[in-house]
């Protein structure tokens, strides 16, 4: 009896060791499965988000170094001013310049293009002729055409030697333009009479020069506006 006694507990001792066994497998194997699957998901996902955002990042760093240099580059070339016709100017381009060894001459349309003279002020397309050089910024590209073409982004205007006297009524609409050398001075002789152009029971009383009523205007340096001053009879 004892002996039965024994062996029974013997073999409960060892199927207790090994359901310990099997159960502690189970619970490594359990833990490891996630761990190995995880893994191999996080490395596939991140080699394709690595690969994506390497492509991408280089995609951007090129493309923004590209543009920064692209901005950086300003080609420039300094011209003497021949012709002006519409809103295209004919330039004898500077012997020294990069642009003379493409050519001596070109045309550049100043449409829609930033126009000022040497201290900044902007210039209207009617006025570019009133100038005797210019300096131009430019693509950096010449079509061989003859004149020569190039695209400007820019001129700046410089040598004054004329200036435009614009006379306009109070609306803004100009009825006459009279170009005077720089230092010139206009009488009042020299100034039209607007009387023409008011309306029935409104009487044209004289020239204004920035809101004040002038009779004559010296030593004009730049293209200047007089407005018309109209009273009501």
């Amino acid at each position: 009896m004892k002996k039965f006694v024994a062996a029974f507990a013997a073999l409960a001792v060892a199927g207790a060791v090994g359901v310990m066994y099997v159960n502690e497998k189970m619970d490594t194997d359990d833990a490891a499965e996630p761990s190995v699957t995880s893994t191999t998901s996080s490395a596939q996902s991140g080699n394709s988000h690595t690969h994506s955002g390497t492509a991408v990042s280089d995609k951007t760093e090129d493309s923004t170094t590209e543009s920064t240099t692209e901005k950086e580059k300003e080609y420039t070339f300094d011209a003497e001013i021949f012709a002006v016709a519409g809103v295209s100017v004919t330039l004898n381009v500077d012997k020294d310049s990069e642009v003379a060894k493409s050519a001596d001459r070109v045309v550049v349309s100043f449409d829609n293009v930033e126009l000022v003279d040497a201290k900044g002020n902007k210039i209207k397309d009617d006025d570019v002729a009133n100038f005797k050089n210019a300096t131009v910024t430019y693509d950096g590209k010449v079509r061989e055409t003859y004149p020569a073409q190039v695209t400007a982004s820019k001129i700046v205007l410089r040598n004054r030697t004329d200036c435009n006297v614009y006379f306009r009524l109070p609306d803004g609409e100009v009825i006459d333009t009279v170009r005077v050398p720089v230092g010139s001075t206009l009488d009042s002789a020299d100034m039209p009479n607007a009387g023409a152009y008011c309306d029935d029971g409104y009487h044209f009383e004289g020239w204004q020069l920035n809101g004040q009523t002038v009779f004559g205007v010296e030593d004009i340096e730049q293209s200047i506006s007089l407005v018309a001053k109209i009273r009501k009879d």
